[in-house]
């Protein structure tokens, strides 16, 4: 067991899963090192790196939901060090693979006990329905174009999509936001506390996975764990994240993708089946459940 060692954690979404990590490191025993960065020698401390972003050494990685070749990619890049990846739900996950349950704070599960759910409408003033929350990423501009293409269809009346993690992205995005007439529809929210993130996940109506390769991973687990509806642009990445628990969309048409989000928005068996089977998938995931076999593994790394 190393130690201490140091959280390294960059994105929101890392720092989210960072949240649920680090108790149940400090409950098997391992030290956490909070010193600022700015004294922090990366060379000389070991390192629990999270989601496999982050450049150079460490003793330990977490993934979640990888598939094999980004586990092989990991294990061939850092041999020596330790993986610990969590659960996929692809059909064909391999089953060799000692998977542990994802890490889901209970606040994050219907009816968000403990979740911000009355602040978090007030101080962002989220009041129009339907509300649709993004799950990231942001780095592809193309799956951006069609996402605003889709809420510029649908959101001509009424309606707000939310983007969580988005606030630097505001500036620039102004001038399309404007020529979509999108600028009372779309929100752009900062970096949220967990319970304010619960809360708006429980609060949506629908959760929009559009980006093939870049979901937030730890967002996508959250909002399952909502039992709000998701809807996924199908890929290997985002089943394994999904898996059954996603209406999937195969194609990436604009005016496809409204149509999913019609369907799930106004098909009450359709909703109550993607919420049925999102809570059955992540009910293993309850921090209260998942702790003890993560604190089983971590002491006998």
């Amino acid at each position: 067991m190393p130690g201490p060692i140091r959280m390294a954690a960059e994105s929101p979404d890392e720092q989210r899963l960072e949240m649920a990590l680090e108790p149940v490191l400090q409950q098997a025993g391992w030290t956490i090192d909070h010193s600022p960065d700015r004294i922090w020698n990366r060379r000389a401390r070991p390192r629990c790196v999270l989601e496999g972003t982050i450049g150079g050494p460490r003793a330990l990685t977490v993934l979640t939901a990888p598939g094999a070749a980004e586990l092989s990619r990991t294990a061939s890049s850092w041999p020596r060090s330790q993986i610990l990846a969590t659960q996929s739900l692809a059909a064909d996950a391999a089953s060799n693979v000692p998977w542990l349950p994802r890490l889901v704070p209970e606040y994050c599960f219907p009816p968000g006990l403990g979740a911000d759910t009355f602040g978090i409408t007030a101080k962002f003033h989220l009041e129009s329905r339907p509300r649709l929350v993004y799950l990231g990423g942001y780095s592809h501009g193309a799956v951006l174009t069609r996402l605003l293409e889709i809420a510029a269809g649908l959101l001509t009346m009424d309606g707000e999509l939310v983007l969580p993690d988005s606030l630097e992205l505001r500036a620039a995005w102004a001038p399309v936001i404007r020529r979509q007439q999108l600028a009372e529809r779309v929100v752009f929210l900062p970096s949220l506390t967990g319970p304010e993130m619960a809360a708006l996940l429980v609060g949506a109506d629908v959760l929009l996975a559009l980006d093939p390769t870049d979901t937030a991973r730890t967002l996508a687990t959250w909002g399952l764990a909502s039992g709000t509806p998701t809807i996924a642009q199908h890929s290997p990445a985002n089943e394994s994240l999904f898996g059954p628990a996603a209406l999937w969309v195969y194609e990436e048409s604009a005016s496809v993708w409204r149509d999913a989000i019609l369907q799930a928005l106004d098909h009450v068996p359709l909703r109550e089946m993607l919420t049925g089977r999102a809570l059955t998938v992540t009910e293993p995931w309850r921090s209260q459940h998942a702790r003890a076999a993560w604190v089983d593994r971590l002491t006998r790394l």
